[in-house]
């Protein structure tokens, strides 16, 4: 092999060769016979299938091997490990072949194509293999430089050789479905195909008679794919997602200095904070300094005059001690008589006694009063109850009342036994509105969960009232039968076989295809059309009774339902009604269950009057018995009463005795009282003083000022007035104050409290309370403010060190900031000018497109064509940058431009879409080597336009040096040999053969290098008449 070429920018590795031919193995019915192509030509392809028409000759099959040996997109190679591949491959059954002759499904094959550059096509040969696999990985394709090809003799032969050919491959030119179409043809799509096969998707495209489905932008992505200048729009998106990149960056890194900043300023709030408490803290020393000062000349002062007091009040109290001793003798003779009082006391403990034995019995008469009054109480509450008394007794009505109870529980659940079939019945109406449920509804969900096709029979036929006697019978042995494809069926078995009863029944084809012909009033959803003329052959309807029957099974079905059995619609009418039966049942037991609870009320409104009549019963003896009590104690607290009387007159009389003797004692005592109240007097005085001259505490002062009565007179005449006329407790509390500042302000800046500032501010609190002039630890500034001081002073160049690093700091990040906008301001810019530029050119692309549209549109006689184009550049850096662009047409020699969207016939919109394709070709840049499939051509073309089309196409094949391939039907391929470049006829003789002929070839290759390149190749295992 010679050198692998390297990939063209924009082209891929094949760049701009020629595709010149294909060779398939096991590949539906194809042979593996090399085909040719005349490159830069419109190639008819047609042939002759087993009914003697083009159908089923298999020339769709080997456009759709085309398609996919060049990476067309609807192969959607993308998605499913491209599984649609896979339907490409040899298959038996689909080759309409009968079982017993046991062909084997193909398990792999091959579709192999050659390029070549026309100038040099022997030195540029490449040939690219696609291996297509019936299961994972259902496709992988290999490249490689030169002819690496199967020749020889027969089919079997070069079948023989494809895998070793295959895997001689290097795997280094390996390349997967998602990768393979960018990095062998470039950005530009090489295929653009419409086919009408079932073995890929369909979707609306600008080649199919779906044009009209297709949205403007869809339209557009189209047109811009075609010019190969889809790489301009993912380069502009590239480019903004870089932008959308710098800009959050930019953005991260404001944000990030924000959040500097924040922790920053609290860093320089710290510090202010601390210089601020160092100001405090010596304002509060100074005031203390001041407080100290003024104390030492007021204590000073003070003490002198205390002393002369306290020496005056000492005197006092000496002659009034003398004064009392000789009244208190006077006071104690008198007291020494004791018989009177003796005699007072033994008859006020008399009366005591008798009063006290008059409480108790009060006190039990008080009980006894009160048990009485709540028996009457409680009578009043009983005797409303008693009304309602029938006369039953306890134990009546208390079985009553359980009887009532559990036909109460008994209606609780029939009401939910009615909910449960409310429920039950809405679920079957919802599964019949969904086309689930039913007796099949459980075979057709695990069916559906193994994402096989599958379909309640009776939901997808409807009957035609006209027919529903003869068809019901029919199919009500049918009720629980699923649909599946042909294909389905040996999967669906094996899935469903544990549910018996279920049929099966097996589609003419997969359960999207509309159905054949079906018997006359019978509509079907899916292609069971060979089913139901079957049964409608194999039964009979008879009228009396109306029934179908199966002579040959000897059965017999009745008919004449009341229900539609067929259809969905049916099915969710049933459910319906029965939803609307369950409901009036629930509605039902609702009301029997409130009836209940009224009834359960009564028995228990009859149960508590029996309690209470029974219980009115038993009170009375027990309201008896404490009335008898009340009287007995009445009698009892008569006669305590005449005791009490007794014992007041003897205490009276002993007092009188008393009072005389009393009040000469009396006298001697408040003359003691007067003179000791004038001692007390005198000594609380005295103890006064000497406590005021001890509270001066004059050795504290001395100790706190430490100088002399003049420094301190000089230190206070140096203050402004407002200050020097403080007294010591306002200097005190102001030094406090201070304190109190420094140590706030301390603190602001601390995420945390320290242990030793935590005890400072209780201490300094306790010194804001004491008094002036005590010597205590909580009394003392000083050592209250040393930790702050400690801390402070061992902060003070640390701050200043931390203040310059974040004005620094802050300034550094401030210039790159800088620098990231104008870098953000200049993509900005450089955006702008790129999306201009893009813009620019794929206005130009799109105005050649609409001007070569006008040109082919007027050429085969119309009107007049344009594009008109709106675009959307993107708002954010995610969103698609949108080109709408709307085909339009003048359809009259007056009318204006009509939508593409416009009612239209078939053939205006067929003919229009191809129109639209070749202009896009024409327009395109570097169009040489593409390839136009297109399947059905000149279905709904009438004469005329079908000559124009065909014309339209070789000459731009020609012009543009791109490949059309066009199947052409058989009343098509006389036109198309005319014009065409070559005629490519596949044969399929009859159902019972398995493979094709040799596919035939009928050309002129002006490029002789070309067809010597694969001279050998084609003519192998061929036989040329």
């Amino acid at each position: 092999m010679t050198e692998a070429p390297a990939p063209t920018a924009g082209t891929g590795i094949v760049g701009d060769r020629h595709l010149v031919a294909v060779q398939t193995f096991d590949i539906a019915r194809l042979t593996t016979h090399a085909v040719p192509l005349v490159p830069g030509t419109f190639v008819a392809v047609s042939g002759q299938g087993p009914k003697g028409d083009s159908n089923g000759s298999g020339k769709t099959t080997f456009l759709a091997a085309v398609s996919l040996l060049l990476g067309e997109a609807q192969w959607r190679l993308e998605a499913n490990g491209s599984q649609y591949a896979a339907n490409l491959l040899f298959k038996p059954e689909s080759a309409g072949l009968d079982p017993t002759h046991r062909y084997a499904q193909a398990n792999r094959g091959y579709v192999v194509g050659v390029f070549a550059d026309p100038t040099d096509p022997a030195r540029t040969a490449l040939t690219v293999w696609v291996r297509i696999a019936a299961t994972t990985p259902y496709l992988k394709v290999r490249w490689t430089s030169g002819l690496h090809i199967a020749i020889a003799d027969s089919d079997l032969e070069r079948d023989v050789l494809a895998d070793g050919l295959w895997e001689a491959i290097p795997r280094a030119q390996e390349l997967g479905p998602k990768r393979f179409a960018t990095d062998l043809y470039g950005d530009a799509p090489r295929c653009m195909a419409y086919l009408d096969t079932p073995m890929r998707p369909s979707a609306p495209s600008l080649l199919s008679q779906q044009m009209t489905e297709m949205t403007p932008a869809r339209i557009g992505e189209a047109l811009i794919e075609l010019t190969g200048r889809q790489r301009l729009l993912e380069t502009e998106a590239e480019q903004r997602r870089r932008l959308a990149e710098q800009k959050s960056s930019l953005a991260e890194r404001q944000e990030a200095d924000a959040r500097a900043r924040v922790d920053e300023q609290a860093d320089l709030d710290a510090v202010q904070d601390r210089e601020r408490s160092r100001q405090h803290l010596a304002e509060g020393e100074h005031m203390w300094r001041l407080h100290f000062a003024r104390g030492f000349l007021e204590v000073s002062t003070k003490d002198t005059e205390l002393a002369d007091m306290i020496g005056e009040l000492e005197q006092s109290v000496e002659e009034l001690d003398g004064q009392r001793e000789i009244a208190q003798d006077e006071l104690d003779t008198l007291r020494g008589r004791q018989n009177l009082a003796e005699q007072l006391q033994d008859a006020q403990s008399a009366l005591g006694q008798a009063q006290e034995r008059l409480n108790v019995r009060r006190d039990e008469r008080g009980e006894t009063a009160s048990k009485l009054r709540a028996l009457a109480d409680r009578r009043g509450e009983l005797l409303p109850l008693r009304d309602a008394w029938t006369g039953i007794t306890v134990e009546v009505a208390t079985e009553a009342v359980g009887a009532a109870e559990e036909d109460l529980a008994q209606t609780r659940v029939d009401r939910r036994d009615a909910e449960q079939r409310v429920r039950e019945a809405e679920a079957e109406l919802n599964a019949a509105r969904a086309g689930d449920g039913g007796p099949a509804g459980a075979a057709l969900a695990r069916l559906r969960s193994r994402d096989i096709p599958a379909a309640l029979l009776l939901d997808e036929i409807t009957l035609a009232s006209e027919v529903r006697a003869s068809w019901e019978p029919r199919l009500w042995p049918h009720r629980h039968a699923v649909v599946v494809g042909p294909d389905d069926e040996a999967a669906a078995l094996g899935l469903i076989g544990t549910f018996p009863g279920i049929g099966i029944v097996v589609a003419d084809a997969p359960l999207t295809a509309l159905p054949a012909r079906l018997p006359e009033g019978v509509t079907a959803d899916v292609p069971v059309a060979r089913f139901l003329n079957t049964l409608e052959a194999r039964t009979d309807f008879v009228t009396v009774p109306e029934r179908a029957v199966d002579s040959a099974l000897g059965e017999a079905v009745i008919g004449r339902f009341d229900e539609e059995i067929a259809g969905r619609a049916a099915r969710v009418a049933a459910a319906e009604r029965k939803v609307q039966r369950t409901t009036a049942e629930l509605e039902e037991a609702r009301i029997a269950q409130g009836t209940a609870a009224l009834a359960l009320d009564a028995a228990r409104e009859a149960l508590g009057a029996a309690k209470a009549a029974a219980e009115l019963d038993s009170m009375a003896e027990e309201e008896r018995a404490l009335q008898a009590v009340i009287a007995e104690l009445d009698t009892a607290l008569e006669t305590l009463h005449s005791a009490v009387d007794e014992a007041q007159e003897a205490w009276l009389a002993a007092a009188t005795a008393v009072q005389s003797h009393q009040l000469q004692v009396n006298a001697a005592a408040a003359a003691v009282d007067q003179l000791d109240r004038e001692l007390r007097g005198i000594r609380d005085k005295l103890g006064q003083r000497r406590t005021e001259r001890d509270n001066l505490n004059v050795s504290y002062w001395l100790a706190g000022w430490a100088d002399t009565p003049d420094a301190a007179t000089e230190l206070l005449d140096a203050q402004p007035d407002r200050v020097r006329v403080l007294r010591p407790r306002s200097l005190r509390h102001r030094a406090a104050e201070k304190l109190k500042e420094a140590l706030d302000a301390y603190l602001d800046a601390s995420p945390r409290v320290p242990a030793e500032l935590a005890e400072a501010k209780e201490r300094r609190q306790r010194f804001a309370d004491g008094e002036p002039g005590v010597a205590a630890r909580d009394s003392d500034f000083t050592s209250i403010a040393q930790p702050l001081r400690d801390l402070l002073d061992s902060r003070k160049d640390s701050d200043r060190i931390l203040e310059d690093r974040i004005v620094r700091s802050q300034r550094e990040r401030a210039t790159q900031i800088e620098e990231m906008t104008a870098e953000t301001t200049a993509l900005d810019e450089e955006m702008e000018r790129l999306q201009d530029a893009i813009s620019s050119r794929l206005e130009a692309s799109l105005d050649k497109i609409s001007k070569a549209l006008d040109r082919l549109n007027r050429a085969r006689g119309g009107f007049g064509a344009e594009l008109r184009v709106t675009q959307t550049r993107p708002p954010t850096a995610t969103s698609p940058w949108t080109w709408e662009v709307s085909p339009r047409w003048r359809r009259s020699p007056s009318g204006g431009m009509v939508s593409y969207r416009e009612v239209a016939n078939g053939a205006q919109v067929k003919v229009f879409a191809i129109q639209l394709v070749l202009a896009a070709l024409l327009a395109a840049d570097g169009a040489r080597g593409r390839v136009l499939v297109l399947d059905e051509l000149g279905n709904s073309l009438g004469d005329v336009n079908r000559k124009d089309v065909l014309r339209d196409l070789n000459e731009v094949a020609a012009q543009q040096q791109v490949t059309i391939l066009g199947t052409c039907q058989d009343s098509v391929i006389g036109d198309a040999a005319g014009v065409c470049g070559e005629i490519l006829w596949f044969c399929h003789q009859a159902h019972t053969e398995a493979y094709n002929q040799p596919t035939r070839v009928w050309g002129y290759d002006a490029n002789g290098e070309r067809v010597e390149l694969v001279r050998d190749w084609l003519t192998a295992g061929r036989s040329l008449v």
